[in-house]
């Protein structure tokens, strides 16, 4: 699996997000009058230390890339800037199928290293990403440098955008994280669900398969509500500066449980169930920090197409996971 945890609502990551974003976009773009849909920043020459102050600029040894045809035009800047656009497009328009308009903007900066940030920048989605040269260097060879560039664009940009843009239409205020959650004071299946909804067709549904495949154990719809995300804390910090995930049975099988909980919900009553699930969601969020939190089993119970006991959600959820090819809905 290809997507990464992150940190989004995190005092640490907005702070260092803020720095990157505004010294950096300033002092290329000057202010903005308005906020585009979607905003790249092209990469600069400079980077940025860890408490934001202005490194000069490293020489670094150029990564192993492909010459020839699909070569440096497809991993220079024009063709990042494409890309990054498309991500952003994507993101948007997957996340207003879940929960409709409005969708906040969003500002894509790359950057020439390792890693990336996710936060705010006032209502605005924000994301430090790195460039494809950058990121062709990690991959296992010079053959494997496109493919693996690709994914990354095409899944894992998207994924993160749509991170940021939940926290951005639902929690731009809260920036203190004093919340236990994730990524956002969500349940943590539910943000990452939301996020791999963005993800490509084929991603989505390859996942959708993992979740059917899981173990007994695994497939239970209380555990995955209750959970918390295994690569919360450390983990994430690690892959978001540019490590690899673990090899964590639970981390790899979130993802699926996460996907699955959401396609679920939405197959069994679209929009109309997301925006109903958020409603309850939104009134007292499932958070241990606060004082009497909603049990989990009442979350999904009588939403929009789901039975009103949750004896009877499991059942319904039992037999979609038991159904030959569920799929992800999609909007008409």
């Amino acid at each position: 699996m290809k997507s990464r945890p992150r940190r989004t609502a995190t005092s640490g990551s907005l702070a260092l997000l803020a720095l990157l974003v505004a010294g950096e976009v300033a002092a290329r773009t000057g202010p903005v009058a308005s906020a585009e849909p979607c905003e790249v920043v092209g990469a600069s020459g400079s980077e940025e230390a860890a408490d934001g102050r202005p490194e000069p600029t490293r020489p670094t040894a150029r990564p192993a890339v492909p010459e020839a045809g699909a070569g440096s035009d497809e991993l220079g800047p024009a063709a990042d800037e494409s890309r990054a656009r498309q991500a952003c497009e994507t993101a948007r328009e997957r996340f207003a199928e879940l929960f409709g308009e409005p969708v906040p903007p969003v500002r894509i900066l790359l950057w020439d290293r390792p890693g990336y940030r996710t936060g705010l920048q006032g209502e605005r989605a924000a994301v430090v990403w790195p460039t494809s040269r950058v990121m062709a260097a990690r991959a296992k060879s010079a053959e494997a440098a496109l493919p693996y560039v690709e994914s990354q664009w095409n899944d894992v940009l998207p994924h993160e955008i749509s991170h940021a843009l939940l926290a951005a239409r639902f929690f731009a205020d809260e920036r203190s994280g004093r919340h236990t959650g994730y990524g956002t004071p969500l349940p943590d299946w539910l943000d990452e669900g939301v996020a791999i909804w963005a993800e490509t067709p084929r991603n989505r549904d390859a996942r959708l398969r993992q979740a059917r495949a899981l173990p007994a154990e695994r497939r239970d719809l209380l555990s995955i509500l209750e959970m918390r995300h295994p690569g919360a804390g450390a983990t994430a910090e690690a892959i978001r500066n540019g490590a690899a995930p673990p090899p964590d049975e639970a981390l790899w099988a979130f993802y699926p449980q996460s996907i699955a909980a959401l396609a679920f919900v939405y197959d069994a009553g679209g929009a109309d169930a997301i925006a109903e699930l958020m409603r309850r969601l939104l009134a007292a969020p499932v958070d241990a920090s606060r004082p009497d939190p909603p049990s989990a089993r009442d979350l999904l119970v009588d939403l929009p197409g789901l039975p009103d006991d949750f004896e009877g959600v499991v059942a319904a959820w039992n037999a979609w996971l038991a159904a030959e090819d569920p799929g992800v809905a999609t909007a008409p």
